[in-house]
Order: C-alpha cells, then sequence, then structure tokens
C-alpha cells in the first residue's frame, strides 16, 4: 500500500478524475464495472472447514491463521482506479509458476537446477520425484528405489548430484504401499543429475524413537547436511566420505527443520522450533542468531540470498514467504519483511528453490487435508485434491536475474 500512496500523492488530480469518472460509470453500468475491478485470481477457498494444522510427526496442534484468505477487493479496486488514471501499479509479488497434474502428488520438496533450468518437486504419498523441464515438461525423474515419503530435495550443481531426504513417518505424512514396520526410518538419496542414476543410499533405521530427515543443504565443498526433526539431530555426509555421520545432537536442540548454506557466511542456518541457529562446517555447535524482541522465524523452508533469510512456513506465526534482513556479521536480523503472507493458492505451502531473482514456493501441499482424508476424518474421497501448483515470488535485488 505505500506503493500506491507514493502513486496517488504524485499523480493526486488523475486519481481524482478517473475515480469520479469510474464512480459514475458504477451508477450507469454496474455490471461493467463488477468485470472490471473483478480479482483476476478469485476462486473458491479450497479449505475445509475443519481445517487445523499438524506440524508433521508431532502431537502438538497448532490452528492455521485466519489470515490466508484471498487478499481483499479493495486492493484490486484501486489498481483498477490507477490503471485508468494512467498510473502504473506495482507487478504481482507472486504468478503462479507452473502447476504438476497429479492431484495425488503431495509434495513437499523443491530443488532448481541453475544448469539446465529444470526443477525438481518430491512426492510424499507417491514415493517418487518429478522434473520439470525449461521447456515446460513433466516427467518422473526418480520413482520407488526404495523411497519412503520425499521431503527435502537440494541441487549440488558443480558436481551435477540431487540430494532427496525421505523418511517413512507413518500416519503424519502418509504414502502408498506404506509398511508399518519400518515407521521411524529414514535415509539420504543421491542421484545423478544428467542419467536419474541412483549415485547412493545413506539410511537410518529405526532406533531411538525414530528419524525423519527432513531438509538438506550443501556446503561449498560438496558437503550434504540434513536435519533430522525425529532424532532431534544434524546429519552430514562429508566431502569425499561416502557415509552417513552425526554431525551434532545436542540434549536441548530443538526441533530440526529447514536448513541452508551461505558461503559469504561461512555456515549453515537451521531453523530451530521459532529460533535460527548458526552451525559451522568444522563445528559441531549451534550459535542462534538474534532476533527483534517478540519475534519468532519459523521455517518449514530455510533460503539465504543477498544478505537475508527467506522462510516458507504452512501454519500461524509468519505464514507465508517472510524475510529476515541480517546484520553485516550475519548474527542479528535487523528487520523483518512479509513478503507474501497469503495467496489463493496457499493449502499448507511447504518449501522454495531460489532461481535467480525469485522463490518458487509450493503453495500447496495439502497434506493435512489428504491424511483427513485417508484416515477417514471426513466426507469425500482424493476428487477433492487439485493439481500442486509452484508460485514464483519475486523477491527483488540481484540474485543473478529471472531464469
Amino acid at each position: 500500500m505505500r506503493h500506491f500512496a507514493a502513486v496517488l500523492l504524485s499523480s493526486r488530480s488523475r486519481v481524482r478524475v478517473a475515480a469520479g469518472a469510474l464512480s459514475k460509470a458504477k451508477r450507469r453500468r454496474p455490471g461493467r464495472l463488477r468485470r472490471f475491478v473483478r480479482p483476476r485470481l478469485a476462486r473458491r477457498d479450497p479449505r475445509p472447514a475443519w481445517w487445523s494444522s499438524t506440524p508433521y510427526p508431532t502431537d502438538t496442534t497448532v490452528p492455521l491463521t485466519a489470515s490466508l484468505r484471498a487478499p481483499r477487493r479493495t486492493s484490486r479496486c484501486l489498481v483498477a482506479v490507477l490503471a485508468v488514471a494512467g498510473c502504473s501499479a506495482p507487478p504481482p509479488v507472486a504468478e503462479v509458476a507452473f502447476t504438476i497434474p497429479e492431484p495425488l502428488l503431495i509434495p513437499e520438496g523443491i530443488a532448481y537446477d541453475p544448469v539446465d533450468g529444470a526443477f525438481y518437486v518430491g512426492s510424499t504419498n507417491l514415493r517418487k520425484i518429478v522434473r520439470i523441464g525449461a521447456d515446460g515438461s513433466i516427467g518422473d525423474f526418480a520413482a520407488d528405489g526404495g523411497l519412503w515419503g520425499v521431503v527435502g530435495l537440494t541441487v549440488d550443481p558443480e558436481r551435477r548430484v540431487l540430494w532427496a531426504a525421505s523418511s517413512h513417518a507413518g500416519a503424519g505424512m502418509p504414502f502408498e504401499g506404506m509398511d508399518p514396520s519400518e515407521e521411524g526410518r529414514a535415509g539420504i538419496f543421491a542421484y545423478d543429475l544428467s542419467s536419474g542414476a541412483l549415485l547412493g543410499t545413506y539410511l537410518l533405521d529405526a532406533t531411538n524413537g525414530g528419524h525423519f530427515l527432513n531438509d538438506v543443504a550443501v556446503t561449498g565443498d560438496g558437503s550434504l547436511y540434513a536435519t533430522d526433526s525425529g532424532g532431534r539431530a544434524i546429519y552430514r555426509i562429508a566431502a569425499g566420505r561416502d557415509s552417513l555421520e552425526l554431525f551434532l545432537a545436542p540434549p536441548d536442540l530443538p526441533w530440526p527443520n529447514g536448513i541452508t548454506w551461505s558461503e559469504e557466511a561461512g555456515v549453515l542456518f537451521v531453523a530451530l522450533d521459532g529460533r535460527i541457529g548458526r552451525v559451522a562446517p568444522g563445528d559441531p555447535t549451534v550459535e542462534y542468531v538474534e532476533l527483534p524482541a517478540g519475534v519468532e522465524a519459523h521455517a518449514d523452508g530455510l533460503y539465504y540470498r543477498d544478505g537475508s533469510l527467506i522462510t516458507v512456513w504452512p501454519f500461524e506465526g509468519m505464514t507465508g514467504v517472510t524475510r529476515y534482513r541480517l546484520d553485516d556479521a550475519h548474527r542479528r536480523v535487523t528487520a523483518v519483511e512479509r513478503i507474501l503472507p497469503a495467496h489463493p493458492s496457499f493449502v499448507q505451502p511447504t518449501t522454495g528453490a531460489v532461481a535467480g531473482d525469485a522463490l518458487y514456493v509450493v503453495a500447496n501441499s495439502q497434506l493435512q487435508l489428504f491424511r483427513a482424508i485417508r484416515a477417514g476424518e471426513i466426507p469425500g474421497g482424493p476428487e477433492q485434491l487439485v493439481e500442486p501448483v509452484i508460485l514464483r515470488v519475486d523477491l527483488g535485488g540481484s540474485g543473478g536475474g529471472t531464469p
């Protein structure tokens, strides 16, 4: 709205004329005006009335914020007024980049390959990874091969490897062909980006209460780090080694979720249940980033870009896409910006992938709806699910250009 205010101040007379013209038009032809200002993205809210949220394999119930309603029509009316007045309205913050014609996909993770412009989206239900080519082609990249639900994904463009975290969370994240005896197992899967060949599997059994490998990040030397939400730990596959090892597991580590690497800061940032931790690759300890008073930083997806941390969060609090600007030392948050707190496509947004000047976000994972359908908690069947939507969210700045 600040942009709109600036335009109004600089073009006050034109807006007044346009507003008067629209008012007269409304009295004479109300039908035409309604067509003119009707929201282009308006649609029926797909969230059912029973909607509540449970973060993956946990018993803590968190109500979804009401702020996920579609943007109000008054904003679009103002855009219409500005357009008639000859003023420029700001470009949309988010637009649909592509959809995937598989309502039963139930996506969670997404990764981008800057070499060939392809995206990879993981399925928690169908136990596979889908590739979306730069030309818009969509096809299976990896299917089954021992996968459980596919969670976090990341691309190592230099070494041409796609890393995937896969976990068996039981009823918390159900999938086809689920074997209850394997609940609590998890693993890291490495794929050759050129051929799709499986390069290696690194598995954890269901000991010590089980595991939930959640998100993954690659450091500059090619080491792979993975958060284990179930085991409250971080695991590592060190560069030049072929084994998954425990990197850190302090007894007080909160629920580790999203993870990202910053070459500039030389550290990993980890989402820790409302806080953000800094972890240096050579030091298995956690240092917490200082947040402003009263601010929490929840992140299902966490990404470093141009001195800021970008988060994606599906539940109450910082719902949607938020930017946390860091100081020069990367130890303190200096400002918080709600980039996209709501969108008509949001039905439990999960993670994203930075590509150029944008974040490509899984807008509607539909995990909770799918879980309720599968458990028979609501009437109806899978026909209630819709095609997964990937949004392109403009981040601005100098991220290397839009792919």
